[in-house]
């Protein structure tokens, strides 16, 4: 009896076992397969954002028309509908690919890999950009691993002036010269590494240094990358902004051109900001790291301009001072014990402490502004666009011309 018995028992488990290894075949399957979808839909991604933006009449509808008896209102809905084309396919092109690779490049491996995973594969930790020194200016964008959309919509916008729009519609390029860095971090999945490599191999506009990508090591992560710079890449000046900021470089361009050499740190300007003591806050700072109930005067995290010459001070005096996890305030600190104020201009990130962000605006509300946090990345395109629209038509924000185009 006790013989039948303990037959029976391991037969149960031969079956139970042989269940769940069909399971987890199952799946490892269906993981693998969602894995191969994804990877198929990022090579074919540059292809389709290129493919599915027709440049053929931009310069004639940008740039203008010889005949001078078109009325202005027929220019007008010309600008309006060919932006609105323009933004069209670029959205059909983005959403595409958008959601299922947001949903696995930027989450499902938030849980379930570990940087240890990464650390017995082969990759290259260093990733360094080629650089040309006397650049004017350095755009110091800060990006996760994942956010591959976020980086095609940029350099498909504003930010490469070797992109097809811009060769064909920035003035005087020649006169004034900058270049996009996406600067990144080490992430938990070796697919991910892997796919941002091939990236750099493609575009060369990465700098990947050694440090975990996260949050709390945001502060680690732009000294790091600023020290770099300070050594490697020399500009006359950075500007340090975020993969959700928009850089109207019409504006932007002709006011570095022009500005004061005494300024060495400029950005919208954050006085006496309480310091955060709740432990449940992602900004807490214990009072062992930061005594002080403000912090010192900085400028806000979303984009801060800094003189390109005053960067291995600026490193060097970093390494005297402990870090928080504000690396904005952060900054500020350490401008703060180089005697260095900030310079306040509220044309970056006008629109941060509003109820109004730039989304709810008309177009002709932040013509002039240098830079605004809070964009998507098929906004970056639009907003592009409609800057250069603007330029070139300043009659659309005015009188009865204005015009919204809509997101």
């Amino acid at each position: 009896m006790c013989m039948v018995m303990r037959k029976k028992k391991i037969l149960i488990f031969i079956v139970i076992a042989i269940i769940l290894m069909a399971t987890l075949q199952h799946w490892t399957d269906t993981k693998a397969t969602w894995k191969n979808t994804v990877l198929m839909k990022l090579k074919k991604y540059k292809i389709e954002l290129q493919q599915s933006i027709d440049f053929s009449n931009l310069e004639k509808n940008m740039i203008g028309n010889d005949n001078e008896s078109i009325q202005e209102d027929v220019v007008v809905r010309t600008v309006r509908r060919n932006a609105n084309n323009l933004l069209k396919n670029a959205k059909m092109c983005l959403r595409r690919s958008r959601s299922q690779i947001s949903m696995y490049l930027m989450r499902s491996f938030e849980n379930e890999f570990s940087i240890e995973q990464t650390t017995n594969k082969i990759t290259n930790t260093l990733l360094e950009p080629k650089c040309d020194n006397d650049i004017d200016l350095i755009i110091m964008l800060t990006t996760r691993p994942g956010a591959f959309y976020n980086r095609a919509a940029i350099r498909n916008s504003w930010g490469r002036m070797d992109s097809v729009i811009n060769k064909l519609l920035l003035e005087d390029s020649t006169s004034f010269t900058y270049r996009t860095i996406f600067i990144v971090g080490r992430d938990r999945d070796y697919k991910v590494e892997q796919l941002v490599e091939e990236e750099y191999k493609h575009y060369g506009d990465i700098l990947r240094l050694d440090y975990k990508d996260k949050y709390e090591n945001l502060t680690n992560k732009t000294i790091l990358s600023l020290g770099w710079f300070a050594e490697k890449c020399s500009s006359k000046y950075i500007l340090k902004t975020d993969d959700d900021c928009f850089v109207n470089l019409i504006s932007l361009i002709p006011w570095l051109k022009k500005i004061n050499p005494s300024a060495k740190y400029i950005g919208k300007k954050n006085e006496f900001m309480p310091v955060i003591r709740d432990p449940t806050h992602r900004n807490f700072v214990p009072m062992a790291e930061y005594a002080e109930e403000y912090y010192k005067p900085y400028c806000s995290g979303g984009g801060y301009m800094i003189a390109g010459h005053i960067l291995k001070n600026l490193t060097e005096k970093a390494k005297t001072i402990n870090q928080i996890i504000n690396e904005d305030a952060y900054i500020g600190l350490v401008m703060h014990a180089l005697k260095i104020l900030p310079t306040d201009d509220e044309r970056f990130l006008p629109y941060v402490f509003t109820k109004r962000g730039v989304s709810k605006r008309t177009m002709c509300n932040w013509k002039d502004k240098f830079l605004m946090h809070g964009v998507e990345p098929e906004k970056q395109i639009h907003m592009h666009w409609t800057t250069l629209a603007m330029r070139d038509y300043p009659s659309i924000c005015e009188g009865n011309y204005q015009i919204e185009i809509s997101p």
